[in-house]
């Protein structure tokens, strides 16, 4: 149950278990153009993606315990065609160890309010022929942030 900013976990005592799971995923929301162009946001915002995208490849390598998933292929493509030879195959480890996880794999995370079904059904078969083209992967979960 949710109340504001608190949540509740409200369960049936008698089928509580007697411990709970709880899963922490890193991940960065990038849009590709809400208050910056998508160039400004890939190269010269406050958190550009191009470094967001090296720390990921950095960090993982460095920390074998961490795990992140991305989602926008737009900005993934922007970064593969810069990243140099070392990068890309560093990228492609960290998928095929789990260490990192392309979610959903749309061009970009469109907004789900408002719109159009063949425009959403797109971005997706686009998002996904370009990770398959790549990685040669298939995403095979998903998530929202939008609402």
């Amino acid at each position: 149950m949710v109340k504001g900013h608190s949540i509740q976990l409200i369960q049936n005592k008698q089928n509580a278990p007697k411990h709970l799971n709880v899963f922490v995923v890193l991940h960065s929301h990038v849009d590709p153009g809400w208050l910056y162009t998508f160039e400004e946001y890939y190269s010269t915002s406050d958190h550009p993606v191009r470094k967001i995208l090296n720390n990921i490849v950095n960090s993982l390598r460095k920390y074998p315990k961490l795990r992140f998933i991305w989602s926008e292929m737009s900005f993934l493509e922007r970064w593969w065609s810069e990243a140099n030879t070392t990068y890309r195959n560093y990228f492609k480890s960290l998928i095929d160890e789990g260490h990192l996880e392309i979610s959903g794999g749309h061009w970009v995370m469109n907004d789900e309010a408002t719109p159009y079904f063949w425009e959403a059904i797109e971005n997706i078969i686009v998002g996904h022929q370009y990770v398959h083209e790549i990685l040669n992967i298939t995403p095979i979960t998903s998530w929202c942030f939008h609402f």
